[in-house]
């Protein structure tokens, strides 16, 4: 992936510091992490222990994948096709 995710759990022994993400993945109903560990190896943590969640959040503000008024547009294309039909 070759990004990078700051621990946020205070007790973590790397807390405060950046690492690269390897994979996420989902594991029943929480997303693990697995990162490059600085003393080598590789270290799974669950997301919430990153800032991951806080990125995601900013990521889905400036796209706007869901805003109403673009939904509304598709909806109206649709509607538009099958008249079409």
């Amino acid at each position: 992936m070759g990004s990078s995710v700051t621990i946020t759990n205070p007790i973590h022994p790397l807390y405060g510091q950046s690492v690269v993400v390897r994979q996420i993945r989902k594991v029943g109903q929480e997303t693990k992490v697995t990162v490059e560990s600085p003393l080598g190896g590789f270290l799974s943590l669950p997301a919430r222990e990153t800032d991951l969640w806080t990125q995601q959040a900013s990521t889905t503000q400036r796209v706007g994948k869901f805003l109403p008024e673009k939904l509304l547009r598709l909806s109206e294309w649709v509607a538009g096709r099958y008249r079409n039909l």
